[in-house]
């Protein structure tokens, strides 16, 4: 892939994102074309304030079943580019400690309990909040089960094939590690749509593409996805956990200071726990492959 030029790679960089808008597109206009026929069933073709506004309502209600048909078409699709790229790219694989991968699901959620809290006490989330809540609401107000499973088993299967597995992969074989690190958690903050989630998803972004680094496989950052995703959910949606983390403000300082420690801790651990490098091609006949 480093023989590719500069345009190919920004096109090849750009690719996933691109899938993911026009898939999402598609689903939506398929969904507004079957709304419409679930409301004429059901209003006066005559009451045309009433249709718009059942049209709204039953698309609202629809919102996180589509967001699941969208995360399951484009995990087929992303499954399929990653296995492509991987017959190009030489990757230099290393054995990590067992203990490493729950030590990545802690770390996930740590980082995103120090995130959380850093926002709140700078006065960031509030100031930023209205861009959010519509979001959050469609989410969190949907069934439980729905929720967790597009939220803590989907979202961190789908993205982290988009953005480790085949964009930062592709940024890794063109430059630098801080670069492409620094490029995928770009990707990743703007396809979250609002200026919070920019913030918030940018630097735990970093994270993850330092976990695909670490251990050289689309597994760890996935773990650490779903534990920052399960974090956030329970803090959330359970009065009982952010009962506990936002009581008050010592509260919240106490519970953001040891999410910190966790997080250098976990960070030190992985450091530790990786083994010598050994290189291995997924396939050693290809030709022109480059090393990620």
């Amino acid at each position: 892939m480093r023989s590719d030029s500069w345009p190919a790679r920004v096109v090849k960089a750009l690719t996933p994102f691109l899938i993911y808008l026009l898939v999402s597109a598609a689903v939506e206009l398929v969904a507004a074309f079957v709304a419409g026929l679930y409301v004429t069933a059901f209003v006066s073709s005559s009451d045309i304030a009433g249709m718009q506004k059942k049209m709204m309502e039953t698309i609202s209600a629809w919102s996180l079943p589509l967001t699941l048909v969208i995360q399951v078409i484009c995990t087929g699709i992303y499954i399929w580019m990653y296995r492509s790229d991987s017959k190009r790219i030489i990757v230099k694989k290393r054995k990590m400690n067992p203990a490493a991968y729950p030590v990545a699901f802690v770390l996930g959620a740590a980082l995103a309990m120090f995130l959380n809290g850093l926002l709140i006490l700078t006065g960031l989330y509030a100031l930023l909040q209205s861009t959010y809540s519509e979001t959050a609401s469609v989410i969190y107000n949907s069934e439980p089960w729905l929720m967790y499973l597009c939220t803590v088993i989907m979202a961190p299967i789908m993205e982290e094939l988009m953005f480790r597995g085949i964009i930062y992969r592709r940024f890794r074989t063109y430059c630098i590690f801080s670069l492409a690190m620094l490029l995928s958690a770009v990707y990743f903050g703007i396809y979250h749509m609002n200026l919070l989630q920019f913030i918030y998803a940018t630097l735990i972004g970093l994270l993850f593409a330092y976990g695909y680094e670490k251990f050289r496989g689309i597994i760890a950052p996935m773990i650490m996805h779903a534990g920052a995703n399960l974090l956030s959910v329970l803090i959330s949606t359970n009065t009982q956990v952010s009962g506990v983390v936002f009581k008050d403000d010592k509260s919240l300082m106490l519970f953001t200071g040891l999410s910190l420690c966790l997080v250098l801790a976990g960070i030190v651990f992985i450091n530790r726990a990786a083994k010598p490098w050994r290189t291995v091609s997924e396939d050693g006949s290809s030709q022109n492959r480059s090393e990620a």
